[in-house]
C-alpha cells in the first residue's frame, strides 16, 4: 500500500478533493507556526499540491516543517520534534462511519516531515482492515482482535515516523451506517505495538441481530501502519431453519383445537407442510395458518374409551432440497373419572420461597405477585416460632398487600373447594382476610390474638365456581400461610 495517499480505490490509494493538512513550522520550543492547507491539485493521484488557506500564514523561516492529516486532529506541537500525542479526536474507533469502498477520513491519521527539497512525504499512522459485505440488511460491522491490538490515543515520533508510545488500548473496531452488498468497507486501526492481534472475529449486525461469523488466527502478528489487511467476504453464518412446536393433551370431550408452531430462522424460499402420520380417522387437520394449524376431532366419550394419540409431522423445505422436520403428538384423554386433585400453596421453611404442589408433586397453579414474606418468631410478627397444618410445619407467611398477592382460577369441568389459613401480625392484632371471587367477597375471616400470640385462622372448606378467578384482600397487616384447592371432575 503506497504511503502518500489518503483514500482507497482498490488496489491504489489516492488524494481526494477537499483534503486538508496542517503544516507546522518548527525552530525551537518558542518558535512555532502552524496553518491549514487545502488540496489544490493532484486529486485522484498519489502526489498533490496544497495551498495555505486564506487568512492564514507561516511567519518567518523555520529549521523543520511537519504536517498532519487530517488537519483538524488535536495534537501537542510543543513536543516537536520528538513524540507528539494525539490529544483528542481519535475516540471513535468503535463507531467509525461506514464509507463505501473507503474509510472514515477523520481517523486516517498520517504524519510527514519535510525532506531536503521541502517535500512532505506522508507516513501512515493507521492500518486498514477491509471487509466485503456479504448481504443486504447489515447496519454495523465489527472486527475484534484477541488482545488490545489497537490504541485510541497514540503518540507519534514526528521526526522518525511510527508510533513511539501506546495509550488507552482496545480490541474492537466498529463501523456503522448503510452497507451495500458486495462493496468493501475499511476500518482504521491505530496499531498498539505492545499487543499482537492473536485472532480476529468478524461480527455483523444483520436485520437487527448480531452474528459472529468467523474467527481467524493471526498468530504473533502486530498491526502495521500503512498495511491493508483484507479479510475478504466472511459469509453470514445464519443458523439453519428449525420448527418449534409442543405436544398437546386434550380432554375427552374436545372436538376441535389447534397446534401452535414457530419456524425459526426462516429463509425466503422456505415452504412448510403438515400431515398426520399413520391412521387416525378420529382426527382431521385443517388449513395451515401462519403460526398454527387447526384440527377437528371426535369426542372420546364412549364408556369403553381409552386414551389415544395421533402424530402430526411438520416439514419445512428450503434451498430446493434441504428440509427439517418436527413431529408432535396430540393425545386425547379417555372419558373416565380420575380421582380428585389437591393443589397446595405455602412458603418454604428454609428460605421463605414459594412452594406449589399438585398431589404432592411440584406444579404451577397459583399466581404469585411480589416477594414480601413474614417470618415466625416468638418475639416477631406472630409471637410464635411456627404453625402446623396437615402435619406441615409453617415458619413463613406470604404478606398480602397492594403489591403482594396470591390468586388462582377454578378449572372448568370440576367441582372445586378451597381452604386457607392466615394470621394477623403484631402491628395490627385485629385484622380481616377476604377471599374474593372476582371483586366480590366470597369469604371473610376475622383474625385475633390470644395470650400475645396470633391465632392461625382456618377458613374451612369453601365451594368455588368453575372458571371464576379468586384472590385475597385484607384489612390490617396479615400473612397467608397455607392454601389448598381440591377439585373433583364433574361427570
Amino acid at each position: 500500500m503506497p504511503e502518500t495517499r489518503t483514500t482507497l480505490d482498490r488496489p491504489s490509494v489516492k488524494w481526494t478533493a477537499g483534503d486538508q493538512i496542517r503544516v507546522i513550522g518548527y525552530t525551537d520550543a518558542s518558535t512555532i507556526d502552524q496553518a491549514t492547507f487545502t488540496l489544490q491539485s493532484g486529486e485522484g493521484s498519489g502526489n498533490a499540491v496544497f495551498a495555505i488557506d486564506e487568512g492564514q500564514k507561516m511567519g518567518g523561516s523555520h529549521t523543520s516543517y511537519f504536517a498532519f492529516y487530517p488537519a483538524n486532529i488535536a495534537i501537542n506541537p510543543s513536543a516537536l520534534p520528538g513524540a507528539i500525542e494525539v490529544k483528542s479526536g481519535i475516540t471513535t474507533l468503535e463507531s467509525q462511519a461506514a464509507v463505501e469502498n473507503g474509510f472514515d477520513p477523520s481517523l486516517a491519521i498520517m504524519t510527514a516531515k519535510a525532506d531536503a527539497d521541502g517535500k512532505l512525504v506522508f507516513r501512515h499512522g493507521v492500518a486498514y482492515v477491509g471487509i466485503q459485505i456479504p448481504d443486504d440488511g447489515i447496519t454495523a460491522l465489527a472486527v475484534k482482535f484477541g488482545k488490545n491490538a489497537v490504541q485510541k490515543r497514540p503518540a507519534y515520533d514526528a521526526a522518525g515516523g511510527g508510533i513511539s508510545a501506546n495509550n488507552s488500548g482496545t480490541s474492537t473496531l466498529k463501523a456503522v451506517g448503510t452497507f451495500v452488498k458486495g462493496s468493501y468497507y475499511y476500518l482504521c486501526a491505530i496499531p498498539n505495538t505492545g499487543n499482537k492481534m492473536i485472532s480476529v472475529t468478524v461480527t455483523y449486525t444483520h436485520n437487527g441481530v448480531e452474528k459472529s461469523v468467523t474467527s481467524t488466527s493471526m498468530g504473533d502478528d502486530n498491526l502495521v501502519p500503512g498495511k491493508l489487511y483484507d479479510f475478504g467476504c466472511p459469509p453470514l453464518k445464519t443458523p439453519p431453519p428449525a420448527i418449534s412446536a409442543s405436544a398437546q393433551t386434550i380432554p375427552f370431550d374436545a372436538t376441535s383445537g389447534s397446534i401452535e408452531f414457530t419456524v425459526e430462522n426462516p429463509v425466503s424460499d422456505g415452504v412448510l407442510t403438515v400431515e398426520t402420520v399413520g391412521d387416525a380417522d378420529w382426527f382431521t387437520l385443517g388449513t395451515l395458518e401462519s403460526t398454527s394449524v387447526p384440527f377437528t376431532c371426535e369426542a372420546n366419550d364412549a364408556s369403553d374409551a381409552v386414551e389415544r394419540s395421533v402424530k402430526v409431522l411438520f416439514t419445512y423445505t428450503y434451498n430446493g432440497t434441504e428440509a427439517v422436520t418436527k413431529e408432535v403428538a396430540v393425545t386425547q384423554l379417555a372419558n373416565e373419572a380420575p380421582g380428585s386433585h389437591s393443589y397446595v400453596f405455602y412458603m418454604n421453611n428454609d428460605s421463605g420461597s414459594v412452594v406449589q404442589l399438585k398431589d404432592g408433586e411440584a406444579c404451577d397453579y397459583f399466581t404469585v405477585t411480589g416477594s414480601s414474606k413474614l417470618q415466625c418468631s416468638a418475639s416477631g410478627y406472630f409471637g410464635v416460632e411456627s404453625y402446623t397444618v396437615d402435619d406441615l410445619t409453617l415458619k413463613y407467611a406470604k404478606k398480602i398487600d397492594g403489591s403482594n398477592g396470591v390468586s388462582f382460577t377454578a378449572r372448568a369441568g370440576y367441582s372445586s373447594t378451597a381452604r386457607f389459613y392466615c394470621a394477623s401480625r403484631n402491628t395490627n392484632t385485629t385484622a380481616t382476610m377476604n377471599l374474593l371471587e372476582g371483586t366480590a367477597k366470597k369469604k371473610t375471616l376475622s383474625l385475633t390474638w390470644t395470650d400475645n400470640k396470633a391465632d392461625l385462622i382456618d377458613s374451612g372448606e369453601i365451594t368455588l365456581t368453575p372458571e371464576a378467578v379468586y384472590s385475597f384482600s385484607k384489612s390490617g397487616e396479615v400473612g397467608l400461610f397455607y392454601v389448598v384447592v381440591t377439585e373433583t371432575p364433574q361427570l
